[in-house]
Formats: structure tokens, sequence, C-alpha cells
């Protein structure tokens, strides 16, 4: 079977499965455990997108250069709405506040509380 993944690698893992289950309507499988009782594999699956999540034992470098970008289509107002008022919450920066822009009809872009860049629109 050939598939690709994004990999996030977070403080918290456990806290930051349930936060992107909520904020993305789904279910996360967890695949296996550090002995520090963090993740050592998990994934969810946003969109037919497979995100692979694991803790982080380093120093988190926020801001880095790669975001996750999801264009949900025409019609999904309210998984970008929930999806922004789920992450927004102790978010390190919001980039771009939820709202309407020339090309889509709503989006955001953030930094999360586990240092991870998001932009999603619909």
């Amino acid at each position: 079977m050939n598939r690709s993944m994004m990999q996030v690698y977070v403080k918290n893992s456990h806290e930051a499965l349930k936060l992107y289950e909520t904020a993305f309507g789904t279910t996360g499988q967890i695949y296996g455990t550090l002995e520090n009782g963090g993740i050592e594999h998990a994934e969810i699956n946003v969109c037919g997108q497979t995100i692979s999540l694991m803790e982080n034992a380093d120093e988190v470098a926020v801001g880095n250069n790669m975001q996750f970008i999801f264009d949900m289509g025409k019609g999904r107002e309210n998984f970008v709405q929930n999806a922004y008022d789920v992450l927004t919450v102790d978010a390190i920066k919001c980039n771009v506040p939820l709202g309407e822009c020339e090309y889509a009809s709503l989006m955001f872009s953030l930094v999360d509380k586990f240092g991870i860049n998001w932009m999603i629109m619909c």
C-alpha cells in the first residue's frame, strides 16, 4: 500500500490529539506509546489526508516555515468555523483572523498552542 502522511511533532501529544480530533471532527488512532507516556505514533484523517502525530522530546521550534493548508471546497463554512473556534484557544499567533478574502468565502491562518501552522479555508 502506498500512502503519504504529514507528520506533527508536539509536546503534550495526547492533549494535541484531542484538540485536533475536536477541531476536525474526526477520531484518531494511537499505535504506540513511549515510556514517558507520550504518543509514539498516532494518526488522524483530516479530509482524506493522514496527519501523523508524535511526542516531541526536544524544544518546539515555533514559527517554522511549514504550514498545513486545507481547502475544504465550497459550502464547508461550518467546518472552517469549528476548526477556527477550537484551534484559536490559547493559539500562539493568529496570522489571518477568520473572514472572507479574494480567494475564499471563509478562511483563517494561525499558529496553534502547540506551535503548528494552519490555514483552513473554503
